[in-house]
């Protein structure tokens, strides 16, 4: 069976409320998603019953408007590629970070 690939656009978000809204989008997620952290993560376990690759982009705009959030974010990516057995996040921003973090 093939990878599958979900994407994330959130370089427009203007709040954490557009950040939550992209993934409801973006996901095909049902409008009662929980729109917090503990919802992102199941939803990804959800998601990511078959092989699949989460391709970012926006991650710098969501630390703009929350760093605490972004990083929230970050920890519960790389919980969900710890735990699934074929899961990869690409994050398309330059930030500026050298070295590999186990995202890429």
């Amino acid at each position: 069976m093939g990878w599958s690939a979900l994407r994330l656009d959130s370089t427009d978000n203007v709040s954490v409320q557009d950040f939550y809204d992209v993934i409801v989008c973006s996901w095909g997620l049902p409008t009662w998603f929980g729109r917090n952290l503990d919802a992102l993560f199941d939803a990804l376990g959800d998601l990511t019953m078959t092989p699949t690759v989460l391709v970012w982009s926006g991650l710098g705009q969501l630390a703009d408007i929350d760093p605490e959030l972004a990083g929230a974010v970050l920890d519960i990516l790389r919980d969900a590629v710890g735990q699934a057995p074929a899961f990869a996040v690409i994050v398309r921003d330059d930030l500026g970070v050298s070295g590999f973090d186990g995202l890429l």
